[in-house]
Order: C-alpha cells, then structure tokens, then sequence
C-alpha cells in the first residue's frame, strides 16, 4: 500500500513539473513571437515585471518567477530577428522546444 501512494504521488508531481514546463515554454513561444515581431526588450521586461508583480504570489516566489522570465526574455533576443514569416515561426518554434527541453532536463 505504501509503495503504491508513492507510486501515484511520484506521478502527480511529475505531471505537475511537466505542466510547469509546457507553461514555461508557452511563455518563451510568446517571447520569441513579440522579439520575432519587433517588440522592444525594454517593452518586454516591462510586461513581465507587470504581469508578475500583479500576481497574488509570495515576495519568494513572485522573485523566483520574475527571474526565470528575465532569463527567457535575455536569451531570446540573443536570437537574431529574422526578416521572412517562415523563419520567424521556426525561431519561434525552436525556442519553445528549447525552453522545454531545457525545463524537463532540469526535474527530472
């Protein structure tokens, strides 16, 4: 009996670090798109500094986040921004799977 409750509490935390991870790269697919569009760093650092400071998280956590989305936002406009719409969905693709990737390496 033991074995099985840490069976299924192993799953539910692995399904909850999976559905952390395909948040984190939806965030860094909308990232790419805005760089892939022409948004601005300084706009982009804004927004999120916004959108998380207005989150009803702890001080921790709120900080936690707020770095995570510097890290993504840094690392994607190290990216070049490319000139057809193909290329701009590849990047933008591309960067998503990275930052999936990236995350699920990082749990397990």
């Amino acid at each position: 009996m033991i074995m099985l409750f840490w069976s299924i509490e192993t799953y539910a935390i692995q399904k909850e670090d999976e559905n952390f991870c395909n948040q984190v790269s939806e965030y860094a697919h909308t990232v790419m798109d805005l760089r892939q569009k022409g948004v601005l760093l300084s706009k982009q650092l804004e927004l999120s500094t916004k959108m998380t400071e207005s989150s009803k998280l702890s001080e921790h956590v709120t900080n936690a986040i707020l770095s995570l989305n510097r890290q993504i936002i840094y690392k994607a406009y190290e990216e070049k921004l490319h000139k057809t719409q193909l290329m701009k969905n590849k990047a933008t693709e591309d960067f998503r799977r990275f930052n999936l990737e990236a995350c699920l390496a990082n749990i397990r």
